[in-house]
């Protein structure tokens, strides 16, 4: 994640689906899919020390199922907005698909 606020939480949601139009939550829109294969969780904080600089990575570490191989995802980063009216901004969503 780039130019973000320096200092903030961040939350990396993942699911099984996306949704193009999104959902409003709080003012922000979902892209990825709500439902039993979501998963979401604090990814950190953001680095940085002017306004716009911040930046956070995220390694996963993926089992080794092989029943997992091929499975795409779809990605959010949700971030907390503490300059701005809406409490979350956060990314469109992105996939990654799971190979070996």
């Amino acid at each position: 994640l780039e130019r973000a606020t320096p200092g903030v939480p961040v939350w990396m949601l993942l699911s099984t689906g996306a949704d193009p139009i999104g959902l409003n939550v709080l003012g922000t829109q979902l892209h990825v899919t709500p439902g039993p294969g979501l998963v979401g969780f604090v990814a950190g904080f953001t680095s940085g020390t002017a306004p716009g600089t911040g930046t956070v990575t995220l390694d996963l570490i993926v089992p080794a199922d092989p029943s997992l191989h091929g499975l795409t995802m779809y990605g959010q980063w949700w971030v907390l907005n503490v300059v701005h009216q809406n409490p979350f901004s956060a990314t469109a969503a992105f996939s990654f698909s799971l190979m070996r």
